[in-house]
């Protein structure tokens, strides 16, 4: 499956700067579709954010994805991929 990565970044209420992609299937390009998909996953954190970085949720690139990714996005629509300071 050929998916869009969406880079992401978020500030944390405990000052850390959050890292993350969102991924979705190629044909996804609505900016109001991956905002909902990131209320989403932000409101399952045990923190909360301050803000969301302005113009920092962009489209990144194409690529084929692990099956296991494939998984949560017939599951859910979207899979994050958590890079740095997602978790408590």
């Amino acid at each position: 499956m050929k998916v869009s990565i969406w880079d992401t970044q978020a500030n944390r209420e405990d000052g850390l700067k959050m890292y993350f992609e969102i991924v979705v299937p190629i044909g996804i390009t609505s900016e109001k579709i991956i905002s909902a998909y990131l209320k989403e996953y932000l409101e399952k954190k045990v923190f909360h954010i301050n803000e969301m970085i302005s113009n920092k949720c962009s489209f990144c690139q194409v690529e084929s994805c692990s099956p296991h990714i494939v998984g949560q996005i017939q599951s859910a629509g979207y899979s994050i991929i958590e890079i740095e300071n997602c978790d408590a």
